[in-house]
């Protein structure tokens, strides 16, 4: 999916883990983020005209007083596909498009800034996403391990055994390399990432109520669902209820 998002206004968000990551290309000032990880370094990626943010697995607040930017939505595969490096070594954090793109970036920066609107952007960006993926050689294992991932996250839903070994055809060492490779988490962890994207989008249809949406995403009762739901939201469904508004995972703080 490729966005764009403006406001003439000071905006302050929570996001809550998505199972995405986003290559953003930035036009206004940088944002604030309120993360110890980035503080603790010294680190904030959204300086740089373009960035690529991690898969988070835990909230990360963020706030500007203005802003501009579009973005390119990738699942996590995207990641080893595109850049060739582990998508592991980008859970909970972003670096900076200079890293990943050297040879392109000055070329992108120059292209998106000339492009009059967002449909032509949009145009642009896919192109060039396609450019580089089309003819990967690991294109063809990429597609076979996130059907993998749905087919084990489908069994989990459903309360069936879960083998991941079994489904994939791999040992468990190598399994658990893969997917750390391509997904960035291990093979229980993305299973569990899932199921609590899945309740999150369910959360927002008005006419379930959390224990319809804690068995719907193979949960056990109600209070299984809270706890492996705090566990990346690091609050209860209650209070994310209270809080949502219409864009799935984003409060205000």
């Amino acid at each position: 999916m490729i966005w764009e998002q403006t406001s003439d206004s000071p905006q302050h968000w929570k996001l809550l883990p998505d199972g995405h990551l986003d290559l953003i290309f930035r036009f206004d000032k940088p944002w604030t983020i309120y993360s110890e990880t980035y503080t603790s370094k010294s680190y904030n990626p959204t300086e740089k005209f373009c960035f690529l943010s991690g898969l988070q697995t835990k909230p990360i607040n963020v706030s500007f007083s203005q802003t501009h930017e579009i973005g390119v939505r990738l699942n996590a595969i995207a990641v080893k596909l595109m850049f060739d490096f582990p998508c592991s070594e980008l859970v909970d954090w972003a670096i900076n498009g200079e890293d990943i793109l050297a040879k392109d970036i000055g070329m992108m920066e120059d292209a998106i800034r000339a492009l009059p609107d967002f449909h032509s952007r949009a145009i642009w960006l896919e192109n060039f996403v396609h450019s580089i993926i089309k003819d990967h050689a690991d294109f063809d294992v990429a597609m076979r391990l996130s059907r993998l991932l749905d087919q084990a996250v489908t069994k989990k839903i459903n309360r069936q055994p879960v083998d991941i070994c079994s489904l994939s055809g791999y040992s468990r060492m190598h399994t658990y390399r893969l997917f750390n490779d391509w997904f960035g988490l291990p093979p229980s962890q993305a299973i569990a990432m899932k199921q609590f994207i899945f309740s999150l989008e369910q959360m927002h249809q008005e006419h379930e109520t959390l224990t319809q949406v804690a068995l719907m995403n193979g949960y056990y009762d109600q209070p299984h669902f809270v706890r492996a739901f705090k566990e990346y939201a690091e609050m209860t469904p209650g209070q994310y209820l209270k809080n949502r508004t219409h864009i799935v995972g984003q409060l205000p703080f």
